[in-house]
């Protein structure tokens, strides 16, 4: 992948949680959503969008579409490693 493709990604899922943290939150507050639940959202969505962007771009790249090739491309996350049993650092 290009480091204009990487640089794009990062950086509008940086800038979503940039403005979320900063603007979004306080404007969820101000509606009367809990800081709690306001700020965990504008943290984590941005971030738990990558997910499926990067199966999208594995698909993209060529690789076989299998469960044990992407559990192997992926051992060392941990949404995958730790519901599949499979952890990071080899122990399977």
């Amino acid at each position: 992948m290009s480091y204009l493709v990487q640089l794009l990604i990062f950086g509008i899922t940086g800038s979503l949680v940039y403005y979320g943290v900063y603007y979004g939150t306080p404007l969820f507050i101000k509606k009367g959503v809990p800081l709690i639940y306001a700020f965990w959202f504008f943290l984590w969505f941005p971030v738990m969008s990558l997910f499926p962007v990067s199966l999208l771009l594995y698909h993209l790249e060529g690789n076989t579409w299998t469960w044990q090739n992407i559990l192997d491309h992926y051992q060392n996350v941990w949404l995958i490693s730790v519901p599949t049993g499979r952890f990071p650092g080899g122990v399977r």
